[in-house]
């Protein structure tokens, strides 16, 4: 069956998502044991600014991934080493009036449920950065 040649960028991208969904909150590693590299993935993955971007709009549980990672303690240790992640959790909050996300049509609906995720996100960010 002939396609473009993007079928494995976007399985790719929405195979490390479900991972994340399915997997992120498992202290155990039975299921899947996540290493650096993958959850450097999932977050160049959701980063606005980058040619992923282009392929998933923003939705309403655009972020429902990154937020199961932070329930496993296993998890949360590769997200705060993660050279992304704060940069892409500030960058979520979507603040900036020129973010490329704006230009979506159905912005200002899904834009409050994302920032709230991101909002959560940063408290887990700061209480943990507390603890150290």
């Amino acid at each position: 069956m002939p396609h473009d040649g993007c079928l494995v960028q976007d399985t790719g991208v929405h195979a490390t998502r479900i991972a994340a969904l399915v997997w992120g909150r498992d202290d155990d590693t039975a299921g899947l044991a996540f290493k650096q590299q993958d959850i450097d993935k999932i977050v160049e993955a959701a980063d606005h600014r980058t040619p992923f971007a282009n392929m998933l709009p923003l939705k309403k549980d655009s972020f429902q991934a990154l937020l199961c990672l932070t329930v496993s303690d296993l998890n949360k240790e590769l997200l705060l080493k993660s050279d992304g992640l704060v940069p892409l959790l500030v960058d979520s909050l979507l603040l900036d009036p020129d973010h490329p996300r704006r230009a979506q049509g159905d912005f200002d609906a899904v834009a409050p449920p994302v920032q709230r995720v991101r909002r959560s996100s940063l408290r887990f960010q700061s209480c943990r950065g507390a603890r150290s």
